[in-house]
């Protein structure tokens, strides 16, 4: 007996119950292989949200570790007019973070990653533009150390032979040893004057370049803060956080106006108060 006899011999009534279960066991196999695709689907979306947030927090830890030695460069720049601060411990804070800047390269973007490499070639230029204008003043300060330790030297000698010749010494000698006592003690004088002379006209020099030191120093940081603008404004949108570029630069801008007027304010004090010290006598420091 054929497939075909079978189901012709079969009551009617079990047509309905075949069809029926034949139904239930289709909506069963469709409706399981629903749910394996939602949840396929979901288990996808879970996981590309986990390597988002894996992604977003590595981002983060690599980008403010990359800030913080960022600022500490920026600092150092604002400290190049410290000259009681020798270079190296100036730059420590700086160059043991440095590192931490390449780490950008592996979790940046590319506009990142080049926004990055311009700031910190920016800040090694302005880092030998500054050291250039440091040592410059250093050995000119060095040059009026040295004549102070002259006119030490010269102070004593001084007050040496006017003892000699106003003492027992001056005394017991002939005319012509008083003689060469007061020609050595006219030389020395006349040394000590040299002496004072010059050191006074170092100092007259290096008043004016500490200034441009400390001015130049606070326009390097302002420069440099402006250009840091943008590259914040990439971090922040690679973590998806808002960031308003106009608004900070301006925030930047507006300190560091602040900044120069009361530096002028205090170079306008200062001016006026070694004035008047001359103006009384007072001797240069």
């Amino acid at each position: 007996m054929g497939i075909v006899s079978f189901f012709e011999s079969l009551p009617s009534a079990l047509y309905g119950i075949i069809i029926g279960s034949l139904l239930t066991i289709i909506g069963v196999v469709l409706t399981n292989a629903s749910n394996t695709k939602r949840l396929r689907l979901q288990h996808e979306h879970e996981q590309k949200l986990a390597n988002k947030a894996r992604d977003l927090n590595l981002r983060r830890d690599v980008y403010m570790q990359a800030m913080e030695a960022i600022s500490a460069g920026l600092v150092a720049v604002g400290r190049f007019s410290e000259l009681d601060v020798s270079s190296d411990a100036l730059m420590r804070s700086y160059t043991d973070l440095s590192p931490k800047i390449g780490k950008v390269t592996i979790v940046g973007k590319n506009e990142t990653i080049k926004a990055m490499a311009t700031f910190n070639q920016e800040l090694t230029g302005t880092f030998l533009r500054l050291s250039a204008k440091r040592e410059n003043f250093k050995a000119l300060h060095h040059h009026a150390d040295e004549l102070e330790q002259q006119i030490e030297m010269a102070k004593q000698e001084q007050a040496t032979l006017k003892e000699k010749l106003h003492g027992e010494w001056g005394n017991n000698h002939n005319e012509a040893a008083l003689e060469k006592c007061r020609k050595q003690l006219a030389f020395v004088e006349q040394k000590l004057s040299d002496l004072k002379s010059e050191h006074d006209s170092v100092w007259e020099q290096l008043l004016p370049l500490q200034m441009a030191l400390v001015k130049d120093c606070l326009a390097e940081v302002a420069r440099l803060d402006q250009l840091l603008v943008p590259l914040v404004g990439m971090m922040r949108s690679e973590l998806e956080l808002p960031f308003n570029q106009s608004y900070y630069a301006e925030i930047l801008r507006s300190g560091h106006e602040k900044q120069k007027e009361y530096l002028e304010a205090f170079f306008q004090n200062f001016d006026d108060k070694m004035t008047d010290e001359s103006d009384q006598g007072i001797p240069a420091p």
